[in-house]
């Protein structure tokens, strides 16, 4: 059967995928770094402004992803819908054949283009085979989440029989909390963060209410410092530290929707079973 994951992915991707990347940007050094350290680590070593056009330009030149561009479709201006430009001033902004800035890709990501070959192999086997495309064809319906399983378990660190590939955000976060979250009496809380992608906030108030508790003291907000955008890790511990007893499970992003911040796991979720919680983490922007 040939796997959806070939269609899909591009050669390259997947040479990258099998070898580490060779580049001054993804060395496991940097990995403990800020990002913002790390770019100006790399400013100084080329010798070039941090907010200069040719510092961006030589990071797209050296970035060993930078073919995978080629592999989605970006919206042109002109296609776009009228009154999106931001600064009528600048003509290239309102090119209507220059390709637009895209900055929502935590929101909804450009389409690769090998997709619409994808989706037209299973038109094509329903429109031959009708119901026995179930189990027959390009990729059979019934397995069609099949050829993600190995990928996917290779970036969580899972095995085969722990993944599953199903439904949507919203109702996977339901599934997930069904079986997760089971408060009592004295341990009922949720604990997320602020500004969490809409949809996580939406189920975790609909769980609590669901078991019969008032999300107003059920659920948790975490918010960083006054004056600060990201939550300090030394903030969470202690809110476990302090109100950690009567939490049933913290649930976080991996990486924050609006920030971008990555949460130390690791830490937390250690923090979190000390208490006695259930960590849950939510990856599907991350």
């Amino acid at each position: 059967m040939p796997s959806l994951w070939a269609e899909v992915i591009s050669p390259k991707i997947k040479t990258l995928l099998g070898k580490k990347m060779d580049n001054d940007i993804y060395n496991k050094q940097n990995q403990q770094l800020h990002p913002q350290d790390i770019l100006k680590n790399q400013a100084e070593k080329w010798q070039i402004s941090l907010t200069s056009e040719q510092f961006a330009r030589k990071l797209d030149e050296t970035d060993p992803l930078q073919h995978t561009r080629n592999e989605f479709y970006v919206p042109k201006i002109g296609t776009l819908p009228h009154g999106e430009f931001i600064d009528a001033a600048d003509k290239s902004h309102t090119d209507p054949d220059k390709d637009c800035i895209y900055f929502c890709g935590h929101s909804l990501g450009l389409q690769p283009k090998r997709v619409r070959k994808s989706i037209d192999n299973w038109l094509k086997d329903w429109a031959e085979l009708g119901v026995r495309g179930h189990v027959h064809g390009t990729n059979p319906f019934a397995k069609c989440d099949y050829p993600c399983i190995p990928a996917l378990k290779t970036l969580l660190g899972a095995k085969d029989n722990e993944v599953g590939v199903m439904n949507q955000l919203s109702s996977n976060i339901h599934f997930m909390m069904i079986s997760f979250y089971r408060p009592t009496k004295e341990r009922f809380k949720i604990l997320y963060e602020d500004r969490a992608f809409p949809s996580d906030g939406y189920a975790i108030h609909s769980q609590i209410r669901f078991h019969g508790y008032d999300p107003t003291e059920a659920a948790i907000l975490l918010k960083p410092r006054e004056n600060e955008t990201y939550i300090r890790t030394e903030d969470i511990l202690e809110l476990l530290k302090e109100q950690g007893q009567s939490i049933a499970l913290v649930l976080l992003s991996g990486i924050q929707f609006y920030t971008g911040q990555f949460f130390d796991i690791k830490t937390i979720t250690h923090a979190s079973q000390q208490q006695g919680c259930v960590a849950g983490w939510d990856l599907a922007h991350a």
